[in-house]
């Protein structure tokens, strides 16, 4: 699948606890179904693993960017 690197998705999710404050529970639900594209739990070795959706980081990121002033 795409790929995205690390450091460009932590700068894209700067501002993401107070985007995430701001939204009410449906919008929650909405936000998380495009950032998230799967999520898989080994019973085995106890752990889970969260499949993030490239296109859904780089949306969000457009979303919040803050305005440029004119």
């Amino acid at each position: 699948g795409q790929q995205i690197d690390p450091d460009e998705a932590k700068g894209m999710l700067v501002d993401f606890d107070e985007v995430w404050g701001n939204l009410i529970p449906r919008e929650q639900a909405r936000l998380l179904k495009l950032l998230i594209e799967t999520v898989e739990y080994d019973s085995a070795s106890q752990s889970v693993s969260v499949t993030f959706r490239p296109s859904g980081i780089k949306s969000l990121a457009t979303k919040t960017e803050p305005k440029e002033a004119a």
